[in-house]
């Protein structure tokens, strides 16, 4: 049996409420990103291929305009701040991500402080989840996240100085082991 119209319009109503379309109306973009910076479209229409993302964009906001929606947009530099925001909150507890996805703790031998950054912190307190309502697009976003080849350089590099840095006794070893992680959250 097909859904009922509330039930539709509640679908794309949500679907229009959580998505970030990125420079949706521009050639160049749609260029560089082959449609995919249209995340509207992508949700709305999952089976079609990439590239009639920007036509149906078009067709979607047409219809939204004629309903005084408004979509949400982000521009590519608040793409850039997510990534390094998802970068930070990785430094700040390596183990957030994977309990919010519902994936295993992936838990590293760590030595001296751990509160806020350990595992226990992060099973105890950490109370949201891909399940909670309205978080399913954002959920979409960081397992694609966490699985491009950029994070995962970037996880292997961070995890393996972060055991370096619990084993070095020396001062400035330390120092630049902190600088290099701090380096490799701002480069990402």
């Amino acid at each position: 049996m097909g859904k009922s119209h509330n039930e539709s319009h509640h679908l794309y109503t949500n679907v229009v409420g959580s998505s970030n379309d990125m420079h949706a109306s521009s050639a160049v973009a749609n260029f560089i990103f082959g449609g995919t910076n249209n995340h509207i479209a992508h949700h709305l229409f999952p089976n079609y291929h990439h590239i009639y993302y920007p036509k149906n964009s078009r067709i979607v906001y047409g219809i939204l305009e004629k309903h005084h929606i408004h979509p949400n947009h982000t521009t590519y530099r608040g793409g850039v701040v997510s990534h390094r925001m998802a970068a930070k909150t990785y430094d700040l507890n390596q183990y957030v991500m994977d309990k919010f996805l519902g994936l295993p703790l992936q838990i590293l031998e760590k030595k001296g402080y751990q509160g806020t950054d350990s595992a226990e912190y992060a099973t105890e307190y950490f109370i949201y989840t891909r399940e909670l309502e309205g978080l399913s697009d954002f959920a979409d976003w960081l397992e694609k996240l966490l699985q491009s080849e950029a994070f995962l350089v970037f996880r292997e590099k961070y995890d393996q100085t972060r055991l370096d840095l619990d084993k070095e006794t020396n001062t400035e070893t330390r120092r630049y082991l902190l600088k290099f992680i701090r380096q490799l959250s701002d480069e990402f």
